[in-house]
């Protein structure tokens, strides 16, 4: 594959790659690479254009990329870790099953003597 310039689509489908895989390899969004394989994109940043073409082994000049390359634009791959904070709430019903005579805490679910008061609850 180094003899003629290939469209984005044609090297990533004689690789047998979907477009998935593509972005998967390289980095960049499968919205990124179906622009540039529709032509919808404006000119193709270099460090998108390289990332690209590492993903499909070859150089950047072996693709024909269809409005050119842009040297604005920031690389696709920085090398910088992108950092992700979430907090998690959930919440969990448990059944409780107690078979006693004593009174029962609606507070603790603990059972307490009939003349006494919850011990967690003092």
């Amino acid at each position: 594959m180094t003899t003629k310039q290939y469209t984005l689509k044609e090297a990533r489908e004689e690789l047998g790659m979907t477009k998935r895989d593509l972005s998967r390899e390289s980095g960049i969004s499968m919205a990124a690479i179906n622009a540039v394989e529709n032509g919808s994109a404006y000119k193709t940043s270099e460090g998108v254009a390289k990332a690209l073409a590492e993903a499909l082994a070859l150089e950047v000049h072996e693709i024909a990329w269809p409005r050119g390359l842009s040297h604005l634009g920031r690389p696709a791959k920085s090398g910088k870790p992108i950092i992700i904070r979430r907090t998690v709430t959930y919440s969990m019903t448990e059944e409780v099953s107690i078979t006693s005579d004593d009174p029962i805490c609606p507070k603790h679910f603990t059972t307490y003597p009939r003349n006494g008061n919850c011990d967690l609850c003092e």
